[in-house]
């Protein structure tokens, strides 16, 4: 999916996990890959495509292709559980019966179904993360980023992320994971395939 040439290469299906002390540019290369940073040429391809030639519209079509799970979480803080997690798919339009048909699925997936009318400002680090993810999941999108998806977890709650997003790997999700814990990539090393770079 994205090839960055001195690096590493994410192809579809993959789960990749690169590690990392801090400062050392991990969270740089997904705002990069965002287009939040101009793209030097030669650095980042899409498909054989150097990412650094796409016009605006096509920087917008590719950021539609991918979701990012960010450290901290991203949430509407005064909605619902529910209103968070359905709010891709208002953006996008999507028919009420598609929000129905993704939703049931999604929720029980993260274990969130007697949450889903709790304002998310009273929910916990380790639940807000959970919406962050089901929310990532109602985009369908071509690939997640999860950028230190367990920063501020107790190890407990980190392997339980952990262990959502080797389910996810399971049901055939791209997966890059950006984190500075070794000890959750050996973890998630040992239950899935993994491509681990360090930077």
């Amino acid at each position: 999916m994205i090839f960055h040439k001195r690096d590493f290469a994410l192809y579809k299906n993959d789960f990749c996990i690169i590690t990392g002390k801090s400062g050392v540019w991990k969270s740089t290369l997904a705002k990069l890959i965002l287009w939040q940073y101009e793209v030097p040429k030669k650095m980042l391809y899409h498909k054989q495509d150097d990412m650094a030639r796409y016009s605006q519209d096509e920087v917008q079509k590719f950021r539609r292709k991918i979701w990012v799970i960010f450290q901290d979480y991203k949430l509407l803080e005064r909605k619902t559980v529910l209103e968070n997690i359905v709010y891709p798919l208002s953006i996008m339009w999507s028919p009420p019966q598609h929000k129905t048909a993704k939703l049931k699925k999604i929720i029980q997936m993260v274990w969130l179904e007697d949450q889903q009318d709790t304002i998310v400002k009273y929910l916990s680090g380790w639940e807000k993360q959970k919406v962050a993810i089901a929310r990532a999941l109602v985009h369908n999108p071509e690939f997640i980023i999860a950028d230190e998806p367990t920063w501020n977890l107790d190890p407990v709650n980190a392997r339980m992320i952990a262990d959502i997003f080797i389910q996810l790997h399971g049901m055939w999700h791209t997966i890059l994971m950006i984190t500075h814990n070794e000890t959750l990539k050996t973890y998630i090393e040992s239950k899935t395939s993994v491509e681990s770079y360090s930077l």
